[in-house]
């Protein structure tokens, strides 16, 4: 099976439907889908979903990566993980200049939804 851009066919997205649950924004509405939740109610604590081709992705490597994130108080398995990546990432692409490294960040989502990344420091 094909996957459909935005998941639901045209006239089952979100914009068909005039409203923005049990349906889909397609790749061209990204920031539509963004705004939108963020205008919910408790919007930033919602969860949702975003499908990536990752062999665009992959093709566009370094430059596809812009970043880095931890999560606020994630187990240290989980923050592990992540600085082994970001670690792996710089081994794989030494000649990266030092502008274009994507940076390691800290993650807070309880912050008020407008500076929610800052650099990370540590545990």
């Amino acid at each position: 099976m094909n996957c459909i851009p935005g998941c639901y066919s045209v006239g089952r997205q979100c914009a068909d439907m005039q409203r923005d649950w049990l349906c889909s924004y397609p790749p061209s509405q990204l920031s539509e889908a963004l705004l939108t939740q963020t205008r919910r109610e408790g919007g930033l604590s919602r969860n949702n979903e975003i499908v990536v081709d990752t062999r665009s992705m992959v093709a566009s490597l370094p430059d596809s990566v812009l970043a880095f994130f931890i999560v606020n108080g994630s187990p240290a398995y989980e923050r592990d993980k992540v600085l082994q990546a970001h670690d792996a990432f710089l081994r794989e692409y030494p000649r990266l200049p030092v502008l274009m490294r994507p940076p390691l960040l800290s993650l807070d989502l309880n912050h008020d939804g407008l500076t929610p990344f800052s650099p990370w420091t540590g545990p």
